[in-house]
C-alpha cells in the first residue's frame, strides 16, 4: 500500500517538473517566435499599437512609465514617449540569454523621421522583452533616441 501511494507521488512529481519544464521552454519559443513577427511585420514605430500595449510592461517599467505616456499614434506622441524613454535611469539587469530584443534580428524599421513644429527629429525606439507565464512576453526593457537633424553636432 506504501510503495503504491510513493509511486503515485512520485509520478504526480515528475509530471509537474515536467509540465514546468515543458511550459517554460514553450514560453522562450513563443517570446522568440512574437519578437520575430514584431520585427519582420511592424511598419514602424506607429505600427507597435498592433503589438504591444501597456499591461506588458513589466513592474518595474510601470512605476516609470504611466499609462498616459506609452501612446506614440501621432508625431507629436511620439516624440513625447521617445523623450520620456531616453531620459529615464533604467537598465534591465537580468540573464541576456532570456531576453530577445526588438534589434537582434536583423531588421529594425522602429526608427524614424518626424517633424515637429518645424524641426525635424530621428527618433528610434528598442524594445527587449523577456518570456512570461502563458505566452505573455513582458517589456523589461526600452531604449529610445531623439536627434535633431537641424543641430550642427548631429552626424546622420
Amino acid at each position: 500500500m506504501k510503495v503504491k501511494i510513493i509511486k503515485k507521488v512520485l509520478i504526480s512529481l515528475l509530471s509537474t517538473v515536467l509540465f514546468v519544464v515543458i511550459l517554460y521552454s514553450a514560453n522562450h519559443r513563443h517570446c522568440y517566435h512574437f519578437v520575430e513577427k514584431l520585427n519582420y511585420n511592424c511598419k514602424g514605430i506607429s505600427d507597435l499599437n498592433n503589438y504591444i500595449d501597456y499591461n506588458m510592461l513589466s513592474s518595474d517599467l510601470k512605476k516609470l512609465i504611466s499609462k498616459d505616456k506609452f501612446s506614440f499614434s501621432n508625431a507629436e506622441e511620439k516624440y513625447k514617449f521617445c523623450s520620456l524613454v531616453s531620459s529615464l535611469d533604467y537598465e534591465y539587469e537580468g540573464n541576456p540569454n532570456s531576453v530577445y530584443s526588438t534589434n537582434q534580428i536583423g531588421r529594425n524599421d522602429l526608427a524614424q523621421r518626424i517633424t515637429i513644429e518645424n524641426k525635424e527629429y530621428i527618433i528610434s525606439v528598442t524594445i527587449v522583452f523577456k518570456p512570461g507565464w502563458f505566452f505573455t512576453p513582458k517589456i523589461v526593457d526600452l531604449d529610445a533616441s531623439v536627434f535633431d537633424i537641424d543641430n550642427p553636432d548631429w552626424k546622420g
